[in-house]
């Protein structure tokens, strides 16, 4: 009996190797969850894409008016009533709006903010415009209208705004930083 190992002892072993070949499966099966959840990202995202580029292949642009509900972003209040009905809505102390409009980028656009308030004078020279990752020369076409170019992108369905005040202006404890009343994006 001296080379053998007792019944209840070759049990403890088994579950041991048992147990280990259990958490290997276990980080295996996690692994393997995390992949097919990032493929199955990009394949939503191709098929929104794909969508779009059906749905949007004759749609001349894209408009965002403070009247109507708020569905895109997250840093401003609600609409005030101005005079005549107009309205505006006001950007929070983060000085950023940004979202993506999914339009065929074959063609150029243009861009166009309508601002109606600064809550500091200073801030209308610090007013930046970022297109798909990339600053973009926002000019002033009128007083308050603030307009861009945004190039075509072949292959591409989706343009990716954001609409900030320079990081270094903004002043603390300023509870709001400027207030818009529509964006449009359209074709050229």
């Amino acid at each position: 009996m001296s080379g053998q190992v007792s019944a209840p002892r070759m049990r403890l072993l088994d579950q041991g190797a048992g147990q280990q070949k259990l958490t290997e499966l276990q980080d295996k099966v996690a692994e393997l969850e995390q992949g097919l959840q990032a493929l199955t990202k990009q394949l939503r995202t191709l098929a929104v894409d794909y969508e779009a580029a059906k749905f949007f292949k004759d749609e001349p642009g894209w408009v965002y008016d403070v009247v109507g509900p708020n569905f895109y972003f997250n840093s401003v209040y609600h609409a005030e009533i101005l005079d005549h009905g107009r309205r505006k809505r006001w950007v929070d102390q983060t000085g950023r709006i940004a979202h993506g409009v999914h339009l065929p980028r074959h063609v150029p656009y243009s861009f166009r903010i309508d601002i109606v308030d600064f809550a500091l004078e200073a801030y209308a020279d610090k007013l930046r415009l970022r297109i798909d990752g990339r600053e973009t020369e926002l000019t002033e076409a009128e007083p308050m209208v603030f307009t861009a170019m945004v190039p075509p992108l072949a292959h591409a369905f989706k343009i990716d705004f954001e609409v900030f005040i320079a990081p270094e202006a903004l002043v603390a404890g300023q509870s709001v930083s400027f207030s818009f009343s529509r964006i449009l994006i359209g074709r050229v």
